[in-house]
């Protein structure tokens, strides 16, 4: 999720995924590299949680991370005997094949296969206690636009008009320190990941999509196959789509787009955009499609 500068801290491992989408390759059986899922967890100070996660194939760090599987399984890699269990207040031993991640403070022994570790390593994990819909029908005044790099001319851009319906799932993204968890349990597994992302707002950016319907919202897709794209939604008549597709500089954000699926790319905007981000007057996701 990309939006107002403020809110990097937490948008940043998710921007991480995308990445990690592009240059990790996914078994050939798998339908599914990422989830949404709801899970259980367990702190050190012995209180029980729940909330919704992004979840990929985290890295080994202060917790150890099972996987989950083309099946839609959890992919043990931690033997349940090298756990502590009674250092978990709460925790049903009935439940361990549904173990995500462990923190090595529970742990009789931290060693355990390197097969299948993880890509993507993170201190904070984004989670949402409520994940909303926001649903909008295209219409002519909903517009797909593509870089095209194939004119003489330069960089421009293509256009067509999508009229199919589109949800954007999003929740408050609070952010969990693995430190001061002991143990991540799977709950229930939402949907794949891979094309319909969980995105994390600041309380501000919640409230906004609540209170107000945008003025004008539209797309812009990478040059290559359309693989990674924003879409931009204008809170302010001032912000109008041609007023920000002609500030963009469509060469930098092609490139950034085709490197690394466009992490941190509000820093290819012009500062004026980044100012009305930043304020509320427009507001956009980062999304891709692998």
């Amino acid at each position: 999720m990309a939006t107002a500068e403020s809110f990097s801290q937490i948008r940043t491992p998710l921007l991480i995924l995308i990445c990690i989408v592009w240059f990790t390759e996914l078994r050939a059986d798998s339908p599914c590299g990422t989830f949404v899922v709801k899970v259980i967890y367990f702190t050190n100070s012995d209180r029980q949680d729940s909330g919704y996660i992004y979840f990929n194939r985290f890295q080994d760090g202060v917790m150890l991370f099972n996987f989950i599987d083309e099946y839609n399984t959890v992919n043990t890699r931690i033997p349940p005997g090298q756990i502590e269990f009674d250092k978990i207040k709460g925790f049903d031993t009935a439940y361990y094949h549904k173990i995500l991640a462990v923190n090595r403070s529970v742990m009789k022994d931290t060693s355990v296969s390197k097969e299948n570790n993880g890509y993507i390593y993170l201190e904070k994990l984004p989670v949402t206690d409520r994940i909303c819909d926001f649903n909008y029908l295209d219409t002519i005044n909903y517009t797909c636009f593509s870089i095209n790099m194939e004119d003489e001319e330069g960089y421009r851009l293509d256009s067509m008009v999508d009229y199919q319906s589109h949800v954007i799932h999003y929740g408050y993204g609070a952010s969990l320190n693995l430190d001061s968890i002991k143990l991540i349990v799977l709950d229930t597994i939402l949907w794949c990941g891979d094309i319909d992302q969980l995105q994390f707002l600041n309380l501000g950016q919640v409230e906004q999509i609540r209170r107000n319907y945008p003025y004008t919202y539209f797309q812009l897709n990478d040059s290559y196959a359309q693989q990674y794209w924003i879409d931009f939604f204008c809170f302010d008549p001032k912000w109008s789509r041609y007023r920000i597709l002609s500030s963009l500089d469509l060469e930098r954000m092609d490139h950034a787009f085709l490197k690394n699926g466009g992490v941190n790319i509000i820093n290819d905007f012009p500062p004026k955009l980044r100012k009305a981000i930043k304020s509320g007057k427009v507001m956009y996701f980062l999304r891709w499609c692998p």
